[in-house]
């Protein structure tokens, strides 16, 4: 898994996430949404070659360029300015997690609406009110955005590196800033 529930906290929180069927849902969206992530990030070449990079036994070494995405830290861009990447897998839960925030977006997205016979519903709340949730859906995409712009300043300064790297697969603009209304 790209990363686990641990990072589901503070404005990434899901409720009863302790339950085992809630737990099981929040592993669903992370397998299927942390790796469309790493595709979409790093393009298709780089997110294969990286989470095989990072799949090593516990007696091998994690290759520096691999534990560099993955735990993040600081660099200087091709402007000469000091940047930190935040990393894909830090272990570290502020600021928020990059991936994190991707699944969360689409976990409470999808929870937002729900499928009947009729179509497309809203669940009625009962002892609450229901609140728009756009605000916080916009908050934790554009959180992840703004730490893929930085990723993508790294990439660019250390292309070397990272052979893998095809800039064409990377898709930047499905993972550019959004508003509360989604666009």
């Amino acid at each position: 898994m790209v990363i686990n529930a641990t990072y589901f906290v503070g404005p990434l929180a899901i409720a009863q996430i302790s339950q085992a069927a809630v737990q099981g849902t929040v592993n669903d969206y992370i397998e299927l949404h942390g790796v469309e992530f790493l595709s979409k990030a790093l393009g298709q070449s780089l997110a294969n070659a990286y989470l095989l990079g990072i799949d090593v036994g516990s007696d091998e070494v994690i290759e520096d360029r691999w534990e560099f995405l993955k735990q993040g830290g600081s660099f200087t861009n091709n402007s000469g300015l000091g940047r930190k990447w935040v990393g894909f897998d830090s272990g570290e839960l502020f600021p928020l997690n990059p991936v994190a925030a991707y699944v969360w977006f689409h976990l409470q997205r999808d929870k937002a609406i729900q499928m009947a016979g009729i179509g497309a519903v809203v669940a009625e709340a009962e002892n609450a009110q229901r609140m728009a949730p756009a605000q916080p859906l916009s908050m934790a995409w554009n959180h992840m955005s703004k730490a893929i712009y930085t990723l993508h300043e790294y990439l660019r300064a250390n292309e070397s590196l990272y052979p893998e790297l095809v800039w064409s697969e990377i898709n930047t603009r499905s993972l550019k800033p959004i508003n509360a209304f989604g666009i």
